[in-house]
């Protein structure tokens, strides 16, 4: 190849090359400030964010400050810059989780939505429990559980309350919650019912979504452990669900209703056809009707027939034929003319 040809390429290269820069160098310009514009507001958006997070830090700060400075019995932290230790004329006790005698009531829970429950002398341990849980969240000082559940006391379970007002034990019954608690389980819990052995006689009979509801309203009333309550759960269970549910070894109820569950989804139950007993199944006897009796047909030789002819009688009754035709001849007349 002559140098000719090789300036020739290299030139062409050159004019190649000019043409793609001028065509491609604006776009490369424009992309480059965009990315540049894209920094900056991404710098800007953090700054911002920054900022935000910031006076949220210090409004939280500043709530916590002003909480702390309102509670009545602050708890003490070593790493607050702003604690300082309590005089020697103040005491607080800082281990009491109930507020102190001297500390106003608010007699409001913080969760605003929560009444307490109503009584009127039924289900006595479902209302314990709620009377229980509501006393638990809204930190109600001891002496003054009695004068709230008392209130919120209607019919049987009201009049026996006054009775008790009014009794010579009324003052030592009122001021504490554990014999108050004493003198209702006396006088509103059923005697005769025993959850253990309703527990133990409990069966399943329609399904297990269905048993497992009772279990659970009887599980509450009794203190037994997990692994006991799944030998009665299993103990109930019709005898196929049974079977199929111990296979698997469960350790806790809810396994056991997830397996059985799935049990009976895989095995539907089919609709079940009751038979007929012998009785019902038997034909009925129909009463035969007597038959009536016919008296032998009497054939007449051809004697016999001669003669009646002569005579003008029937072949088979004892009719005159004559008077037979004058009377179908009339009979007939009476048709034409109608």
């Amino acid at each position: 190849m002559s140098d000719a040809q090789t300036r020739s390429q290299t030139a062409l290269k050159e004019s190649i090359l000019g043409e793609i820069e001028s065509a491609l160098g604006p776009r490369l310009e424009e992309m480059y400030n965009r990315h540049n514009d894209l920094e900056e507001k991404m710098d800007k958006q953090l700054h911002k964010i920054d900022k935000d997070l910031a006076g949220m830090f210090d409004a939280i700060r500043s709530l916590s400050d002003n909480v702390a400075s309102s509670s009545p019995n602050p708890s003490p932290d070593n790493n607050s810059p702003s604690f300082s230790p309590p005089g020697p004329t103040t005491t607080h006790d800082s281990h009491r989780p109930r507020p102190t005698p001297s500390t106003p009531y608010s007699g409001m829970t913080r969760l605003a939505k929560i009444e307490f429950p109503r009584f009127s002398g039924d289900r006595f341990q479902e209302w314990l429990f709620q009377a229980e849980q509501f006393f638990s969240i809204d930190n109600t000082p001891e002496d003054l559980k009695v004068n709230i559940a008392s209130v919120h006391f209607d019919g049987l379970a009201a009049n026996w309350h006054q009775s008790i007002v009014q009794s010579e034990l009324g003052q030592s019954v009122l001021s504490s919650w554990p014999a108050y608690k004493l003198r209702l389980h006396e006088r509103f819990e059923d005697i005769l019912d025993d959850p253990i052995l309703e527990l133990k006689r409990l069966q399943e009979t329609n399904g297990i979504v269905e048993y497992h509801g009772r279990f659970e309203l009887l599980r509450t009333r009794v203190n037994f452990s997990e692994d006991y309550l799944v030998r009665h759960y299993l103990a109930g269970l019709q005898t196929e669900t049974q079977m199929h549910v111990r296979m698997f070894q469960p350790t806790s109820v809810r396994q056991c209703l997830l397996l059985g569950r799935l049990y009976e989804q895989a095995h539907p139950k089919k609709p079940q056809f009751f038979r007929r007993k012998d009785s019902e199944m038997r034909p009925t006897q129909v009463e035969k009707t007597p038959e009536k009796e016919y008296a032998p047909q009497k054939f007449l030789t051809n004697a016999e027939m001669v003669q009646r002819r002569k005579d003008g009688l029937c072949y088979y009754c004892p009719e005159n034929l004559q008077g037979v035709a004058l009377n179908f001849s009339v009979e007939r007349k009476k048709f034409v003319r109608f």
